[in-house]
């Protein structure tokens, strides 16, 4: 395309966001964040014990294991710098994620901008700000946010792209979305169905983009072909990111026929956690997929349009592509293991989907239109309170108890595990006082397994109630005040906290016990 027009050079166009956009980001980044900050949780999820464990071998020995998470260096590069900045502690290894979920905010409000003007940047905002899976595992040990961020800039920046009348800045955001395509990647393998919309984008705009597709498949080959070289020096793999995932996941051999047997209820996963309540009554994401779906059975009875067939594509294909992560092996179908936080990977499309309806319908109903948002945002923001709470109280209980334990003299600790996973966290801590983890599980009828055990302690702290991890957690593994000889233990602590609910997930309040008593019964 020339540069210059019949009726005179073509002219760079005005930055996307300006002075009021910026002013709009900071406003709805602050309230988010805050919010988000006041319900904070921090480390406690089941997998942070195997996060702590990598970094620590990086930090310490200098080693990076080849597992999984070796080629995720969206995450173990910045977590290893803020640990070596801050130690080996609970903030510096949340801190690159608090960071991803501070830009999501500008980068929804600037897709939004891009897709559907002003209006329509401050609905997406509004609506991650009041979107319950952000809201609760933003301030968790959750790389899924940096593969969602950079998701979303890689196809972002190609339909910036798309709009630019020179050049050298169409030829630039070509560039930033290859760079971005490989943040992606390596933050998480499930971002490679990226690939898809980026394509498609290319292919709905090519009278503006082929020329210059060079400045995003050069970029794209030599760092996609850096990560192919180096899987095969280290593993002699050059498909190793993949094949970790698979294994790690357990989708081979007698494992995955043991563990990872494809049933209904598995299959369903996503569209359960999608649609329906959680286990404690709270929806993960709100009411938007139920109106989204809403909004494209009527939306040709009131002609409302959306122009963002890239944002379908995406929201489609990445979709499938988890849904159908299964395999088959030794004769049987395997499903790799689906945890509620992979589905972050849905929440940019989704919530640019429902924008649009919302901004089509308010160039007609604007008051209806209106009501809507500020219904969403209100319902939002109970659900997000509300979901938020269940590891918001669990895992500070855990970090209480942890940072309680710390300042008492040597002795046995008795709990269960979760207990000892939170010790790991505080430096040398899990190796200066000894643990016993008491058993598991006590089946209904039969006799109290800890007690027992308990019966024949002669010294030791003893932690019993509080939270733990709501989710994939073990909550009958948590030891009961009812379950303690009586007269061999003293109460040295008690978290009674105002506000801090009793239960299914957290059964009684938090109680650290001393040991007193005579030795082991008759």
């Amino acid at each position: 395309m020339s540069d210059v027009t019949p009726t005179g050079p073509l002219r760079p166009r005005p930055p996307l966001l300006d002075a009021t956009d910026w002013l709009r980001i900071a406003a709805l980044t602050t309230v988010g964040m805050g919010l988000r900050l006041l319900y904070f949780s921090g480390y406690g999820l089941g997998d942070d014990i195997v996060l702590r464990n990598f970094m620590n071998m990086i930090v310490s020995q200098g080693t990076v294991l080849h597992d999984n998470l070796a080629y995720r260096v969206t995450w173990w590069i910045p977590t290893a710098i803020t640990c070596r900045l801050w130690g080996l502690r609970e903030l510096p290894y949340l801190l690159p994620i608090l960071v991803a979920a501070t830009c999501s905010f500008a980068v929804v409000y600037a897709f939004g901008k891009t897709l559907y003007g002003r209006a329509g940047a401050l609905v997406a905002g509004l609506l991650l700000l009041a979107c319950p899976l952000d809201f609760a595992w933003s301030t968790m040990l959750t790389p899924d946010l940096q593969a969602s961020l950079f998701s979303g800039l890689a196809l972002f920046c190609v339909l910036r792209a798309a709009e630019q009348l020179l050049p050298y800045p169409r030829r630039r955001l070509l560039a930033w979305a290859a760079f971005t395509s490989w943040l992606a990647f390596h933050s998480k393998v499930a971002c490679a169905p990226m690939a898809v919309p980026i394509l498609y984008a290319f292919w709905r705009h090519r009278r503006m983009l082929t020329a210059d597709l060079w400045a995003f498949f050069l970029p794209a080959c030599v760092l996609f072909g850096g990560t192919v070289a180096v899987s095969y020096a280290f593993t002699g793999d050059v498909f190793a990111p993949y094949s970790s995932e698979i294994s790690a996941q357990g989708l081979t051999g007698s494992v995955g026929v043991q563990f990872h047997r494809l049933t209904e209820f598995v299959f369903w996963a996503y569209v359960r956690w999608l649609f329906y309540r959680n286990q404690y009554g709270d929806f993960f994401y709100s009411v938007y997929p139920h109106l989204l779906v809403a909004f494209v059975v009527v939306a040709p009875f009131l002609r409302l349009r959306l122009r963002a067939p890239e944002v379908w594509v995406w929201m489609v294909v990445v979709f499938l592509a988890m849904q159908f992560n299964i395999q088959r092996t030794e004769g049987v179908w395997v499903a790799g293991f689906r945890n509620v936080r992979h589905t972050h990977i849905f929440l940019y499309p989704m919530i640019l989907l429902l924008t649009g309806y919302l901004v089509a319908l308010g160039r007609r109903w604007a008051r209806l239109a209106a009501a809507l948002v500020v219904g969403l945002v209100a319902f939002g923001l109970w659900q997000s309170a509300s979901l938020a709470t269940k590891t918001h109280v669990s895992f500070e209980d855990r970090r209480r108890a942890a940072h309680f334990l710390a300042t008492l003299p040597k002795k046995t600790v008795y709990s269960d595990f979760q207990i000892n996973t939170w010790r790991a966290i505080i430096p040398a801590e899990e190796i200066r006082q000894p643990f016993k983890e008491l058993p598991s599980f006590n089946p209904p009828g039969q006799p109290n397994q800890r007690r027992p055990v308990l019966e024949q302690v002669t010294e030791g702290y003893l932690v019993t109630g509080g939270g733990r991890e709501p989710w994939y957690g073990c909550i009958d593994c948590i030891p009961l005040e009812a379950e303690i000889p009586p007269g061999r233990w003293k109460l040295l602590k008690e978290f009674p906290e105002e506000g801090r609910p009793i239960a299914i997930w957290r059964p009684e309040p938090l109680k650290i016990w001393e040991y007193v008593g005579p030795g082991s019964s008759p």
